[in-house]
């Protein structure tokens, strides 16, 4: 009699048959590499849920065609003492502690460059300010030249200055609030070439991403992608990260789940360089 394999020995078996590794199977699956190994052990430590990590798993399954196989396998009970019940104590307060742990130190590097940056801001600004206080000295009777500035530069110049400035942050920020529309809506119409155009050649994997987006939207006769309870925040100079709800169904898959996407500002619009769930 052949014993009945559980979860965790399917998806690996599953995977190795088809030539993936982990993080090939976590790029396809959109499931984080930390969470696929977790799944293939037959632990929960790095899901808050049962919910969640049921999810996941099914996720991967669908990837991997075995979406039925998994279903008849699944039991909470086998899964619920392993996943963990509390988060540490002010863990919520933070909003990078969503993020996964690998995560953290860039995005702590980056806000300590933005803060820097801000701080040297602010210095420029005062010492700029403390320059156009200084008394003009006593008239000689001599009228200062109509085309000289306060400093002596030639208006022009100073034109030129103001021309040349680059655009507000909050320029950037539309930006990417109306990319966001349109990466969805592209989606929804299954147009793979205008949907690959928001991607940057920094995504990790972007071969292999794009490639299954392109077969599923091929594959699909309809696709459904609705965003909710966006959210945008600075991560770095010409970066901003997206945090957003993700309704998506098609003819055999449905999900809903929170994401991120970071976006990159370029010459040619905001490019998303990394896109990720997030527990």
């Amino acid at each position: 009699m052949v014993d009945t394999p559980s979860i965790p020995q399917l998806l690996r078996e599953t995977r190795l048959q088809r030539g993936l590794d982990i993080d090939s199977l976590a790029y396809r699956a959109c499931v984080s590499k930390n969470h696929l190994i977790d799944l293939e052990a037959g632990i929960g430590r790095s899901f808050h849920s049962v919910e969640y990590c049921r999810k996941a798993i099914m996720m991967v399954a669908h990837e991997l065609d075995i979406e039925d196989q998994v279903a008849a396998l699944w039991r909470e009970a086998d899964w619920g003492g392993a996943v963990a019940k509390t988060r540490p104590i002010g863990l919520e307060a933070s909003s990078s502690g969503l993020l996964p742990v690998s995560e953290l130190s860039k995005e702590a590097k980056q806000r300590w460059w933005l803060l820097t940056a801000i701080v040297a801001s602010g210095l420029i600004a005062w010492l700029a300010l403390g320059r156009l206080d200084v008394q003009p000295p006593e008239s000689t009777g001599t009228a200062p030249s109509p085309a000289k500035g306060l400093a002596g530069a030639e208006p022009q110049g100073s034109a030129a200055t103001l021309a040349s400035a680059p655009p507000p942050a909050s320029s950037f920020r539309d930006d990417v609030d109306r990319a966001m529309s349109e990466w969805a809506r592209l989606w929804r119409e299954r147009n793979a070439a205008a949907y690959a155009g928001f991607y940057s050649s920094e995504f990790p994997g972007i071969a292999q991403h794009l490639g299954v987006r392109r077969q599923r939207m091929g594959e699909a006769s309809f696709i459904r992608v609705t965003l909710s309870e966006l959210s945008l925040r600075e991560t770095g100079p010409g970066e901003i990260t997206a945090r957003f709800r993700q309704a998506y169904a098609a003819d055999k898959y449905e999900s809903n789940d929170l994401k991120e996407i970071v976006w990159k500002q370029t010459p040619s619009g905001p490019k998303i360089i990394a896109e990720r769930l997030v527990n």
